[in-house]
């Protein structure tokens, strides 16, 4: 019975250790925590060590990378990006692929990615190069008035009543339609990017 239960115990604490569990960052977060925010692109990948997923070893792979944009810091001071060859289950490791990534970083040299990082694949996100212009250049930002679907995350504006699509307004909303007055930027396609929210009323009788 002792060794059932030792086994058992074990047997829990390994996906314990094994569990992979990341913190989520909006893109103005990430802003505010990195030292270097760039647009990598991903010109060369070198094999450092092959993986191996039946014994548990992720491997490493090594990019090389051209700096095309470049937002805050001193992107020169990383050298590399790196990741696994093979992702292990439950390890949060990640792939590197010949792409273009959004780097966010306080590291210098190598930067090694994981599934939790704040770096990620520019095409993941289509509104992150221009709202990162924008943050960079100190552009201010627009105030906005309308009723706002928290399910549908659209916000119908009072002065037109257009439909807009609403990026990352986060906040704690009690039900789905609400009264607010937000700031953020206007993007080219048409669509807001939330920054700071001025206030939230809850629209009765939904």
């Amino acid at each position: 019975m002792k060794k059932i239960l030792f086994s058992v115990l074990t047997l829990l604490l390994s996906f314990e250790v094994l569990a992979c569990s990341c913190q989520f960052h909006g893109l103005l977060a990430k802003w505010q925590r990195a030292e270097h925010v760039f647009i990598a692109d991903v010109t060369k990948l070198t094999t450092i060590e092959k993986g191996d997923t039946k014994n548990y070893r992720e491997g490493k792979v090594r990019g090389d990378f051209n700096v095309i944009s470049r937002f805050k810091g001193q992107p020169e001071l990383i050298t590399h990006l790196s990741s696994a060859h093979k992702p292990v289950c439950c390890t949060c490791s990640t792939t590197l692929k010949n792409d273009k990534y959004v780097v966010f970083t306080n590291k210098t040299g190598e930067l090694s990615l994981s599934s939790c990082s704040m770096t990620m694949l520019l095409n993941h996100a289509s509104y992150y190069e221009e709202v990162l212009s924008r943050l960079s250049a100190g552009s201010e930002t627009q105030q906005f008035v309308g009723q706002y679907n928290s399910v549908k995350r659209v916000l119908t504006l009072d002065e037109s009543e257009a439909h807009v699509a609403v990026h990352e307004f986060y906040f704690d909303f009690e039900v789905t339609n609400n009264d607010v007055i937000f700031e953020g930027y206007q993007l080219k396609d048409g669509s807001i990017f939330f920054t700071r929210v001025n206030t939230v009323t809850p629209i009765a009788n939904e």
